[in-house]
């Protein structure tokens, strides 16, 4: 719910850096390694490596969003299906990005429409948009999401009591990772991602807030 998945939090182009939109991106899925801030610059001298930081800073906000995207919490353990979803309805102010870099502020929208929870997720020309629901047959949320930046992804997650797993079954890149979400309380979460489906590095952080 950010990914270069992973959040390229994830969240502008390749995301690899989820990611962090997301996350994040987000506030977004789909992992990355290293980030720096987006900036184009006018100087050709300057253009190739400028355009990197962009790229890099696109899998940031991919990798929170994804992460936001995805994350399930629960507002009460009694709380099934689509039901838990009724958590996220409305906006929430988020901070987080990658481990060892700047963190970055942005915000996520969701909405209850019919069956389907809704996102849109904001951050510095970033705009990432997502759909959840709850696949009964096989007892698990299916999330898909897709960004201005033409990234991707398509997500399966758990429950158990406050704390959600996400895992990433396919990318726009290629790469798989997975996030851990925790309730603290009815009105904020946090968001872990990690670099791969099984074990790997803590990759990304984000805490968020409901206004």
């Amino acid at each position: 719910m950010w990914k270069s998945y992973r959040a390229t939090v994830t969240v502008p182009r390749s995301r690899r850096c989820r990611q962090a939109n997301a996350v994040g991106g987000c506030p977004c899925r789909n992992l990355c390694d290293g980030h720096s801030p987006l900036d184009l610059g006018a100087k050709i001298n300057l253009e190739i490596h400028k355009r990197e930081d962009f790229v890099r800073n696109t899998a940031v906000f991919a990798a929170v969003a994804a992460s936001l995207t995805l994350a399930a919490t629960l507002p009460a353990r009694s709380a099934t299906g689509m039901e838990a979803m009724q958590y996220y309805v409305g906006t929430w102010s988020c901070t987080g990005g990658l481990i060892g870099k700047q963190p970055f502020h942005f915000t996520v929208t969701y909405a209850m429409n019919g069956a389907i929870l809704r996102s849109w997720l904001s951050a510095k020309g970033y705009v990432q948009s997502g759909s959840l629901a709850y696949d009964s047959k096989n007892h698990r949320y299916i999330n898909a999401a897709v960004a201005n930046d033409g990234t991707w992804f398509v997500a399966y997650a758990t429950v158990s009591g406050t704390t959600e797993s996400s895992i990433d079954h396919v990318t726009s890149d290629g790469k798989l990772g997975r996030l851990m979400i925790m309730r603290t309380s009815n009105t904020s979460f946090t968001s872990t991602g990690y670099s791969a489906i099984s074990g790997g590095k803590v990759f990304l952080e984000a805490t968020c807030r409901k206004s």
